[in-house]
């Protein structure tokens, strides 16, 4: 998603790929690594590795942020979604009353982690082996924000609907029905 993000940014932008820009792909930290070392002028990445980017190499800056860019583009109150959950629908036929408890905790959980980024921090440490002190100065840009499917499904549907536009295979062909999403009842 993030490179179809980027073509479809630099496009609305009046940037075509390969003309204008070229793209050049690798992992997360070996960008990181050729920003911070000065080797990249340019880059797309995500949190923390920006903040671990930015802290290396004191002459970076961000110069845009994809939900700033998607807002500017799509001129709606949409927003680029980047994470989800999903489950069988058999699992959530039998299972109503632990997808309920699931929704309720997980929005608890995530938003008691944005509230304290310290344990944020720390929980990165522990389990993902990432920087503590990286995790709490990335944690304002992670854009971290609990939404149900009936509050997300708009933003869902944008997005799906440029993947849609940019390649249809990306997607499965079709933007997904309704009965896609799972509404607690």
């Amino acid at each position: 998603p993030a490179d179809i993000l980027t073509q479809y940014f630099l496009k609305e932008n009046g940037l075509t790929v390969g003309e204008d820009v070229e793209i050049l792909y690798s992992t997360p930290s070996e960008i990181t690594q050729l920003l911070k070392s000065g080797k990249a002028e340019y880059g797309v990445s995500l949190e923390p590795q920006v903040t671990n980017a930015l802290k290396g190499n004191e002459d970076l800056r961000i110069a845009f942020s994809y939900d700033e860019e998607w807002k500017k583009v799509m001129g709606n109150d949409t927003t680029v979604c980047n994470a989800g959950i999903g489950a069988t629908t058999k699992f959530i036929e039998e299972n109503s009353d632990i997808m309920a408890k699931f929704e309720e905790e997980y929005e608890k959980a995530l938003n008691y982690l944005v509230q304290n980024p310290q344990i944020a921090g720390e929980l990165g440490e522990k389990y993902l082996e990432l920087n503590k002190e990286i995790v709490i100065e990335a944690m304002p840009r992670l854009g971290l924000a609990y939404g149900n499917a009936k509050e997300s499904k708009k933003s869902l549907d944008a997005f799906y609907q440029l993947l849609l536009d940019f390649d249809k295979t990306t997607i499965g062909g079709s933007i997904p029905g309704e009965d896609f999403y799972y509404i607690a009842e």
